[in-house]
């Protein structure tokens, strides 16, 4: 053999072979990407527990006792109404739960300022009389116009009985965003490819 073959450096295969891998990774990712829908708007889960009143009507198809809700809503809304103190969802569909059982309800869901006493209302349209009618924190940043909903776990709320409505004491509620349908197709091609370019190493 020659000298000069000897001192010839000899490619290094398996680094070529993890280079491949990371660019098929990149390729896996980025297919999975171009693929992701456009979302426009993000949305949060509106959530909460509390108890119904003794003396709820029996017309809301809910029981006195502990109960638990949410509402699925997007985190910069566009209010069916709004004036200085107040903005509200017109039709707002929420789940209520009791004992293992869900009851969907939709009516009028509002949310007030800190300056009309927070807190938030839910009138079901199915009878007519609120059903839930609190002050205390309000979620929410911006003009009632345009407001965002803040992040976070809120207490401090206070039924607010007018008129012989308002049927349950809220003990908690909180505003959690919703992944969007693309992130979580993201986060999973990119599971995806993670494991072929392991599999692709363990056969070399």
């Amino acid at each position: 053999m020659r000298a000069h073959d000897r001192a010839r450096p000899i490619p290094r295969e398996r680094g070529s072979r993890r280079r491949a891998a990371s660019v098929l990774l990149g390729a896996v990712v980025a297919l999975g990407a171009a693929a992701l829908p456009v979302t426009a708007q993000q949305s949060v889960l509106f959530a909460g527990v509390g108890v119904f009143t003794a003396n709820l009507p029996p017309s809301y198809g809910l029981t006195p006792g502990a109960f638990s809700f949410n509402f699925l809503l997007p985190q910069s809304p566009t209010p069916s109404a709004f004036n200085p103190i107040l903005f509200n969802f017109a039709e707002a569909t929420g789940t209520f739960i009791q004992g293992g059982i869900a009851t969907t309800q939709t009516g009028r869901l509002t949310f007030f300022t800190a300056a009309d006493g927070g807190g938030f209302s839910f009138r079901p349209a199915v009878v007519g009389i609120t059903l839930i009618n609190t002050t205390g924190p309000a979620p929410f940043t911006g003009p009632t116009s345009a407001p965002t909903f803040t992040p976070g776990t809120y207490t401090g709320f206070a039924t607010d009985i007018v008129a012989g409505s308002g049927f349950a004491i809220i003990t908690s509620a909180s505003i959690s965003v919703v992944p969007e349908p693309g992130s979580l197709v993201l986060l999973g091609t990119g599971v995806v490819g993670l494991g072929v370019v392991a599999r692709h190493r363990r056969r070399t």
